[in-house]
Parts: C-alpha cells; structure tokens; sequence
C-alpha cells in the first residue's frame, strides 16, 4: 500500500511538470522558449565543462516551433547582450544567470 502511494505521488510531480512545461512552451514569447530549450541542452555537460548546447538554428528552431530566420534574430539579440556565443559545435552559455532574464528594454 506505501509503495503504491509512493509512485501515485512521483506520477503526479511529473504531470505537473509537464504541464508547467507544456503551458511555458504554449504560452511562451520565442526568447524564453530558446532560452529554456538551450539550458535543457546545456546542462547535460559534465559537471565543471562550459556550458555549450550542441545543437544547429534549424535544430533550434525545429525545437521551439519557430521559422530559423526569426530564431537567428533572437540568437543575435543574445549574442549582444553578452550571454551566449556561438562556439564549434553549438552554442556556448556565458552568463547562465543572465539568460534566464527578462529582456532588456529595447533588445529586442
């Protein structure tokens, strides 16, 4: 009877996640949906590694359901502001606690 408990809560944490997930993703601007898709990427790096998210515009744009040209101006307004750059094979974080803010006025 715990066990079943046990595993009925875990399932119902991860529904919820799901949903916030889903929700953030359908109701999100394009920045926070790239922002949220390359931190998903990066933090499968091992521990002490830069933080890069392997991963192409197209791949990108495929990911957050979004047309590549209007990604690449999303990527450069990121690039400006400081907090990604563009590394051999994807995309390197510099300022993780950066990324995860609002934009700034006028960046976009």
């Amino acid at each position: 009877m715990k066990l079943s408990h046990v595993v009925a809560q875990f399932l119902a944490a991860r529904l919820d996640q799901a949903i916030v997930e889903i929700v953030g993703y359908a109701q999100g601007d394009l920045r926070s949906r790239i922002v949220r898709r390359l931190l998903e990427l990066a933090v499968h790096q091992p521990a002490g590694a830069p933080l890069v998210a392997s991963i192409t515009q197209q791949e990108l744009a495929n990911a957050v359901g979004a047309a590549r040209p209007s990604v690449a101006r999303v990527l450069a307004v990121l690039k400006r502001e400081g907090v990604i750059r563009a590394v051999r094979g994807g995309l390197l974080i510099t300022q993780p606690d950066q990324l995860t803010m609002p934009a700034r006025k006028g960046a976009a």
